[in-house]
C-alpha cells in the first residue's frame, strides 16, 4: 500500500511548480518583442468617484499636461509610477466633471460613439484647452461652430463662450452680428448678459461711426437710395464689418487662437 503524501510535501511541490512556471514566463517575455504601436499600457483615472481604465498612449501628447505628469519620477523603484497602475491606486483628477472626461475619452477612443451634442463637445473643448491638447481643441471648435449657429444660441452667449475659451472666429462673428443688426442695441440685455462695459462701449462706437458715414453718404445723394446686394440692413458690408471689429478689438483678438 502506497504511503499517503503529507500536506507539506504537496505545498512544496506546488511551490516548486509555480516558481518554475514564473521563471519560464519571464524567460519567454524577455525573448518576445513588444510592438512599438500596438502594445498598450493601461492607466486608471478617478474622476468624481468614478474609475476610468484606458490605454495610456492617448494621453502621451507632446506639450500637454500629461506629458509633464508622466515625465516626473514616481515613488517606486527606479522612479517608477505607482499611481494609475490599478483600481486601488488611480490617478485622481480633481476639479473636472466626469461627464466632460467621458466625452473627452469618447473622442480619444471612439469605440462605440464619439461626442455629438453641444454639452459633450463643450466638455471636450474645456479639457482640451485646460490640458493643451491642440488637436482635440481644434476638432471641438469645428464641431461647436456648427452647433452654435444663429437660432441655436444667442449672439451674446456665443461672445461669452468665445471670450472664455479664446476662440477668435466666434468672437469676430459675434461682434459683427451686433454691429450689423438693424435694430438698436439693447443695453439692458447686454449688461445682463455679463458682457463687460468696455466691450459694449466699443460696439456702440463702431455702430456710431457706421451711422455717421451712412448719413454723410445719404446727404450727397438725391432721390431714392438703393443698397447693393452685399450691404446689410445697417448699411455696411460683411467685409467692412469684420475690418472694423478687427481694428477696434485688435488687442483682444491677438490673444486668441
Amino acid at each position: 500500500m502506497q504511503p499517503a503524501i503529507s500536506k507539506p510535501e504537496l505545498t512544496d511541490a506546488k511551490s516548486s511548480t509555480d516558481v518554475a512556471l514564473c521563471t519560464e514566463v519571464s524567460r519567454l517575455a524577455r525573448l518576445l518583442a513588444r510592438d512599438q504601436v500596438y502594445y498598450f499600457e493601461v492607466i486608471v483615472f478617478e474622476v468624481e468617484g468614478t474609475l476610468f481604465r484606458v490605454p495610456k498612449n492617448g494621453f502621451e501628447v507632446p506639450g500637454s499636461f500629461f506629458e509633464t505628469l508622466f515625465s516626473l519620477p514616481g515613488p517606486g523603484k527606479n522612479g517608477t509610477h505607482m499611481e494609475g497602475t490599478d483600481d486601488t491606486c488611480p490617478i485622481v483628477i480633481e476639479g473636472i466633471s466626469k461627464d466632460h472626461f467621458r466625452s473627452f475619452l469618447s473622442v480619444m477612443y471612439p469605440f462605440k460613439r464619439t461626442a455629438s451634442t453641444y454639452e459633450e463637445w463643450l466638455g471636450v473643448l474645456h479639457l482640451a484647452t485646460q490640458w493643451d491638447f491642440t488637436e482635440f481643441r481644434e476638432k471641438s471648435v469645428r464641431a461647436l461652430t456648427v452647433l452654435i449657429r444663429p437660432g441655436n444660441r444667442t449672439v451674446t452667449d456665443n461672445i461669452l463662450l468665445a471670450k472664455k475659451y479664446k476662440v477668435k472666429n466666434w468672437l469676430i462673428q459675434g461682434y459683427t452680428s451686433l454691429i450689423q443688426q438693424p435694430k438698436p442695441l439693447n443695453l439692458d440685455q447686454l449688461c445682463a448678459s455679463m458682457i463687460d462695459t468696455l466691450t459694449i462701449a466699443r460696439l456702440l462706437s463702431i455702430r456710431e461711426s457706421i451711422h455717421m458715414k451712412r448719413m454723410i453718404r445719404l446727404s450727397h445723394l438725391v432721390g431714392n437710395v438703393t443698397y447693393g446686394p452685399t450691404l446689410t440692413p445697417y448699411g455696411v458690408t460683411d467685409e467692412e464689418a469684420v475690418r472694423l471689429v478687427s481694428q477696434m478689438f485688435a488687442s483682444e483678438i491677438a490673444e486668441m487662437a
